[in-house]
C-alpha cells in the first residue's frame, strides 16, 4: 500500500468508476466479495478493500497483499476502498428512499386503527435491538 493518500479528484474518480461497471465487472466484483467472505472477511467488501482497511492497521498481510496488488495498478487497495464505499453509500441511499416512500405512504392514511397498525408494523419490521 502506497504511503500517498488520493487525492480528492481520484477518490471522485473512483467512486464515479466503480458506480458506473458494466455488467461483467460486476460480476467479477460479486466473486471478489464472495471470495472475501468465504475467507472470513464482510460479506459486501472486496478482497482489495479488506486488504487495505488491515494495511492501514499495520497488518503485515495486508501490507503484503496491497504491495503486490500496487504492482498491478498504483493506488489499487485505496480505489478499491473509495468504490466500495461509493458502492455502499448508493445502496444506503435507495435504502433510505424505499424507507421514506413508504412511511410516507403510512402517514398518509386516515387516522384510524388501520394506520395505527401500518405503524407499530413499520416500526417493529424497522427497529433492530438495542437502539
Amino acid at each position: 500500500m502506497s504511503t500517498k493518500q488520493l487525492t480528492p479528484e481520484q477518490i471522485q474518480q473512483a467512486e464515479k468508476r466503480a458506480l458506473g461497471e458494466h455488467y461483467p465487472m460486476r460480476v467479477i466484483n460479486g466473486l471478489d466479495k464472495l471470495g472475501n467472505l468465504i475467507l472470513g472477511g464482510k460479506p459486501d467488501e472486496t478482497i482489495s478493500a479488506r486488504a487495505g482497511r488491515a494495511a492501514l492497521s499495520g497488518n503485515k498481510l495486508g501490507k503484503a497483499v496491497s504491495g503486490v496488488l500496487g504492482l498491478f495498478q498504483k493506488h489499487h487497495v485505496e480505489l478499491a476502498m473509495a468504490g466500495d464505499l461509493a458502492k455502499a453509500n448508493a445502496i444506503a441511499t435507495v435504502e433510505d428512499d424505499a424507507l421514506s416512500q413508504e412511511l410516507y405512504s403510512i402517514l398518509h392514511m386516515p387516522d384510524g386503527p388501520d394506520r395505527d397498525k401500518a405503524l407499530d408494523a413499520f416500526v417493529a419490521a424497522h427497529n433492530t435491538p438495542g437502539q
